[in-house]
């Protein structure tokens, strides 16, 4: 019997929301509604839910949903302008290729993506603040010490699996769910957001594309690494930018190391 399979697409935005194409698998998700109309679509302020967190939790307020009310057998989450491709600039992942794909692995993820600086860490302590992070390492060690390894490698490696993206058995998902938001809440009560922008509030979004490695570093799972489809001339040309050596070697020469050496956070 065929698995119920249901790839969550997520967004905030009741404009974007309507562009988003419906299908057997693919089912739209307002995220964060906060009152607003969701005009008939699946929203994540249903049943068990952290709908309200979501300025600040960004996509895992989704995540959360999908983990306490489908009852589908494969759940995914990708994002209305990423999804996964079977190929580069190829189509989108359809039930056939689900099908294929997990004769032989266990969940899907995109391809890992390089540090711009020299590891997790540093490249964290650039773009958001380092001491977010060392707060996760303090609970990790207290709550879920057989962690702390995993986390300590995955900081100091240089790789990632980000945008907060993955398909596969709900089983496994659930793990991570039931890994990472108790530590989310967790470092809630102890972070301070004093002088953070609306930007950097969404840390428990930037923190977790760096803490899944870590879960992941822990699990046993046969990882098929998916290309993704971008939609959108101006995401594509800012992820075709981010993917060139020398624009990223002349980035953290030039424009970091000499014209905003405070830059680090």
């Amino acid at each position: 019997m065929s698995k119920k399979t249901e790839i969550y697409v997520i967004t905030h935005s009741p404009d974007d929301i309507v562009n988003i194409k419906e299908d057997e698998i693919y089912k739209p998700l307002f995220v964060g509604r906060n009152g607003q109309d969701n005009m008939g679509y699946l929203s994540d302020d249903s049943g068990d839910n952290i709908s309200s967190k979501n300025p600040a939790y960004c996509e895992l307020t989704g995540l959360y949903w999908m983990w306490k009310n489908s009852d589908a057998d494969i759940i995914g989450l990708v994002h209305y302008r990423r999804y996964f491709a079977k190929r580069k600039y190829g189509k989108i992942l359809d039930k056939d290729d689900l099908e294929e794909i997990f004769k032989d692995y266990d969940i899907i993820l995109p391809k890992r993506t390089t540090s711009l600086f020299d590891n997790v860490y540093e490249d964290y302590a650039h773009w958001n603040y380092a001491q977010d992070l060392d707060l996760c390492r303090e609970i990790i060690e207290e709550t879920t010490p057989e962690y702390l390894n995993s986390f300590d490698k995955v900081m100091k490696s240089n790789s990632l699996y980000y945008y907060n993206m993955f398909i596969a058995p709900k089983e496994v998902i659930a793990g991570y769910c039931q890994w990472i938001f108790p530590l989310l809440f967790e470092l809630e009560k102890r972070v301070d957001l004093k002088g953070y922008d609306s930007y950097q509030q969404r840390i428990y979004g930037f923190l977790t594309e760096r803490l899944f490695d870590v879960w992941m570093d822990m699990q046993d799972l046969k990882v098929k690494e998916c290309e993704l489809k971008v939609i959108g001339r101006r995401l594509n040309i800012h992820m075709w930018i981010a993917k060139r050596w020398i624009i990223r070697k002349f980035y953290v020469n030039i424009y970091v190391n000499l014209l905003h050496k405070t830059k680090k956070r």
